[in-house]
């Protein structure tokens, strides 16, 4: 045992999929809403920032070889999505928790793996194409959760705040053939670096 406050901190690295991300966009926004399109089956989920400190929370397992541990009060700290030239997403997740504790055995759902792939990825400056010297592309939302302790002779945080600003960073890694082709990007102004995302889906279409 160690002297001092406490708080859990630690990282998931999963593949980019529309089933598993909505947990971790939940909690990192703190808002959800869901609608059925009126012609199709399928349905828009929309994930905006809450003006509550409170974040959606969750309790995390995961089976450890020696036993099986919950993690209570997991609130998702950042999210940062990224694509190399592979074309295959990645999201990695940085979550807040309270404590760890032995839980009971669970048998897991393991559904069949259908990453997101970005097989057609452009990006343009001044409405030219530049897509054939990026090698990789991310990008990160963080809510700047922190833990909030309490005055009560106890260790654990309490709860797990968001009370600071949204930051929302990204970039690009590219290559150049050239000093001249460097000097002409970095002189170009940052607003007006334009990325355009397709994802090519199982079906042959293309979705924006």
């Amino acid at each position: 045992p160690e002297a001092g406050r406490k708080v859990g901190k630690g990282k998931i690295t999963i593949d980019l999929e529309a089933q598993t991300i909505g947990e971790a966009l939940y909690s990192v926004l703190g808002t959800y809403s869901g609608a059925q399109d009126s012609t199709t089956t399928a349905y828009t989920h929309t994930f905006t920032k809450t003006t509550s400190t409170q974040h959606k929370s969750y309790t995390l397992f995961e089976y450890r070889g020696v036993d099986y541990f919950g993690y209570n009060l997991g609130v998702c700290k950042s999210l940062e999505v990224s694509v190399d030239a592979k074309g295959k997403g990645v999201a990695t997740q940085e979550w807040l928790f309270q404590n760890e504790q032995t839980r009971s055995s669970w048998t897991p759902t393991l559904a069949v793996p259908d990453p997101l792939m970005f097989y057609h990825v452009d990006v343009e400056v001044d409405d030219s194409s530049i897509a054939a010297r990026v090698a990789s592309m991310n990008l990160k939302i963080d809510n700047q959760a922190e833990a909030l302790f309490l005055y009560n002779q106890q260790q654990y945080c309490a709860d797990v705040i968001c009370g600071k600003k949204l930051l929302v960073t990204g970039g690009f890694d590219m290559y150049f053939t050239s000093t001249s082709e460097r000097a002409d990007f970095l002189a170009i102004a940052r607003d007006e670096v334009y990325k355009g995302l397709v994802r090519r889906g199982h079906d042959g279409n293309d979705w924006a």
